[in-house]
């Protein structure tokens, strides 16, 4: 009988193959398709997120600070937890479509650490102003239908108009809608055909975006816009001190049998 020979395995091997793997995926991804596959492949899988997020967000050089601190780290964890979970448990998804899938998530967030602020102005001028103004025109075009047909309305100045901010937030819900579809169309067209997902499957994505991601926008915006440092304070509430009872030698004598 001939001996075995044990096998060894080859460094430049496997990162040929993980190289293969995340192929037709630019540096701009973050969750690569080896990314998930090592994350998802864990026990733990919010804590193997936060890990590779601490480490792609890592400072630059040991001088400058951390990037992202921690409560950031654990909400963007949470958040790519979640689409990798229905990704995976609900669609199924091979590695390949969930990194596409999470991509798209990650860019409705539009998160850049170096950046001094997130906050971003939406361009109201030209084409994005006519849209915007789609809710006023279709109240108007119904105000004036309602006239002609012969019924008695009693219209107020002001009746058209939404508050600050309910048009902020309408201004961001059709942001986030105009990243979402060209997200999602990028999704479906994707360069690696082992990467695009049915249409079947962008529906339940896109269900799954609006009762997740759209339904918490404000939230979401609050958080990722809100640069503050997180600030402990204590209060000292004074308690009283339970009251004891005397030790042995002090305590009365209540009954004594050799009286």
């Amino acid at each position: 009988m001939g001996t075995i020979q044990p096998t060894t395995i080859d460094p430049d091997a496997i990162t040929i193959n993980e190289e293969d793997k995340d192929a037709g995926f630019d540096d701009t991804v973050i969750l690569k398709p080896s990314n998930i596959n090592e994350i998802w492949g864990t026990f733990k899988v919010k804590a193997a997120m936060i890990n590779y997020l601490a480490w792609y967000f890592r400072p630059k050089n040991s001088y400058d600070p951390e990037r992202v601190d921690y409560n950031a780290l654990n909400i963007l964890a949470e958040f790519q937890c979640f689409n990798l979970e229905f990704c995976k448990n609900e669609l199924s998804l091979t590695d390949k479509q969930c990194a596409s899938v999470l991509d798209l998530f990650w860019s409705l967030l539009e998160f850049d650490p170096d950046e001094k602020s997130v906050e971003r102005d939406i361009d109201m001028k030209g084409e994005n102003n006519d849209a915007l103004q789609d809710v006023s025109r279709s109240f108007n075009d119904n105000l004036q239908h309602q006239n002609t047909a012969g019924k008695d309305t009693i219209t107020y100045l002001g009746d058209d108009m939404l508050s600050q901010e309910d048009e902020a937030h309408r201004q961001l819900l059709h942001h986030k809608f105009d990243i979402y579809r060209a997200g999602l169309t990028k999704v479906l067209d994707h360069s690696d055909f082992d990467a695009r997902i049915t249409i079947e499957q962008a529906r339940r994505v896109s269900g799954y975006a609006h009762e997740s991601f759209f339904k918490h926008l404000r939230l979401y915006d609050f958080v990722l816009k809100n640069t503050k440092l997180c600030e402990v304070k204590r209060v000292n509430i004074p308690i009283a001190e339970p009251k004891c009872g005397e030790i042995l030698n002090k305590a009365m004598v209540l009954f004594d049998s050799s009286i």
